[in-house]
């Protein structure tokens, strides 16, 4: 059925913004639509906020959709908020890819870029009538306060007609990355939905939207991004596509932190490295989509496989102890919050990873700082929680998506180049769930009141295994905080957790 737009006042809403999300590992939707209403409170332009459950796992997006109307009864009551979903049997064959395989790209890849194209197209149809501009999100993000109105208060100041070809703007890019922060003029959408339609399986969303901006006269988005204030910050450590989030990419001679930031309005010339340039626009070589992806030619795989009749057989060395061990730990979901002062660069989420350490990964920070970050290592760059000017009863804490049963916790602090930056007094704690959780909008509203697991008091690790009393149920926050404010700055290295 068509939309409705909200009652209030009978005035269309000026700004709707759409997010398409999709079953990951970590669920950020829930987080990312609490900040999507908290970021924008009192006198902010009058949005609806459309959420396109995309998932075909029906328990999934009932489960979803009962949790969003549960949290958000108000917005969906006065119309602010929107929850869709699409029927299977609208989306065409997703099994493109083989024979199919336009980008060199595997058949899940290749089935993954087709759907998003079919669920921003249907998420695009539907918020058409619901007000004047469109503003397409991402489902892990967290948001300038106020953004809403810095958008809109942007888009009203273009000129109706630009100079260079005579006709209205038709996207205004507000990240200079994806598709994600994308603003259109509502009453072109349908259009762009089309052209998602007929050529979904052909195009990334990406080159979709030049070849449409093309097609309508506009050679290139109004670039917000290279000038404007970032509204927008990507949270999300797992990708919709169920791989890890990537934080910089090499684009051949430079990096960047996404490929379709790489070009910097330059052209295919500055799209190389861990990119690739498709249909007008720069995008990431899916895993494994280099030449001997299952797209190549049958000629070439069968001279391939001949030759590798010659090549010895290369062995996985077996896994250390140590590897052996980390695995033990499963580290549930969770967000991963700070109020310390953070050196540059040195996130907190580099100390808890969803999934746990038995992964290689290739954390981006600032190398000038340390010198163990300039010896390169076979699982690749580990950054760490790196905190300075730590005061009493600052913390970092990491709030599960939802409550577990804890078998083990490990915390691991400071560096063998960085001896003296460890925990000199301070407190492991748990807790339960907020009895008001369903009334904060932060993770931090998640945890309860907690108590202490374990003391530390300049130790590099601790670790806590249950005694006679077995496991912990019921726990939702894990929190490590300061006793006494302390001159020397904080590594926290390694976050982990067991849990049933």
């Amino acid at each position: 059925s068509s939309p409705q737009t909200p009652a209030a006042g009978g005035q269309a809403p000026a700004v709707a913004v759409g997010m398409s999300a999709v079953k990951r590992k970590v669920d950020y939707v829930f987080d990312t639509v609490d900040r999507v209403f908290s970021s924008n409170p009192g006198a902010s332009p009058s949005f609806v906020l459309v959420v396109h459950l995309a998932d075909f796992d029906d328990a999934w997006a009932t489960d979803a959709a009962a949790r969003l109307q549960r949290e958000h009864a108000d917005e969906v009551a006065t119309g602010k908020l929107h929850g869709i979903r699409a029927p299977r049997s609208l989306y065409p064959n997703l099994d493109v890819c083989p024979p199919l395989c336009p980008h060199a790209e595997g058949p899940e890849e290749g089935r993954w870029r087709s759907k998003r194209n079919i669920d921003y197209a249907l998420l695009m149809a539907y918020s058409a009538p619901l007000a004047q501009y469109y503003l397409q999100i991402e489902d892990d993000l967290s948001f300038t306060l106020g953004w809403v109105a810095t958008a809109l208060n942007y888009a009203r100041e273009q000129p109706e007609l630009t100079k260079e070809s005579n006709a209205p703007w038709r996207v205004i890019d507000f990240t200079g990355s994806g598709c994600s922060g994308k603003m259109m003029q509502s009453n072109e959408l349908p259009r762009l939905a089309q052209l998602y339609l007929l050529f979904y399986d052909q195009l990334h969303c990406e080159a979709g939207l030049v070849r449409w901006m093309r097609s309508m006269t506009s050679g290139a988005p109004v670039e917000y991004f290279k000038t404007g204030e970032k509204l927008f910050k990507h949270e999300g450590l797992i990708d919709s596509n169920g791989g890890n989030h990537v934080t910089q990419v090499s684009c051949g001679g430079h990096s960047a932190p996404s490929c379709p930031e790489c070009p910097s309005g330059k052209g295919e010339g500055f799209c190389h490295g861990d990119c690739t340039w498709v249909g007008d626009a720069c995008i990431g070589m899916s895993p494994g989509s280099s030449i001997s992806s299952a797209a190549q030619p049958v000629v070439q795989q069968k001279h391939q496989q001949s030759a590798a009749v010659s090549q010895p057989t290369q062995v996985a060395a077996p896994p250390t102890e140590e590897e052996l061990r980390l695995r033990r730990f499963d580290n549930p979901p969770a967000w991963v919050i700070s109020d310390m002062t953070v050196v540059p660069t040195f996130l907190a989420n580099f100390a808890y990873v969803a999934g746990g350490e038995g992964q290689s990964r290739n954390d981006v920070c600032d190398s000038r700082l340390s010198p163990a970050l300039r010896r390169p290592s076979v699982h690749g760059q580990r950054c760490w929680f790196w905190a300075k000017a730590v005061s009493q009863e600052q913390h970092i804490i990491v709030a599960f998506n939802a409550e577990i049963t804890m078998e083990a916790l490990e915390v691991s602090f400071g560096h063998d180049a960085h001896s003296k930056d460890v925990l000199v007094n301070g407190l492991v704690e748990v807790s339960e769930s907020s009895q008001q959780s369903a009334m904060e909008t932060g993770s931090a509203g998640k945890c309860g009141d907690f108590r202490t697991l374990k003391e530390v008091h300049g130790e590099r690790e601790i670790s806590w295994e249950p005694g006679a009393s077995g496991p912990i149920a019921g726990i939702r926050c894990v929190r490590i905080s300061m006793a006494e404010s302390q001159t020397e700055w904080l590594i926290v290295r390694r976050i982990l957790v067991k849990s049933l």
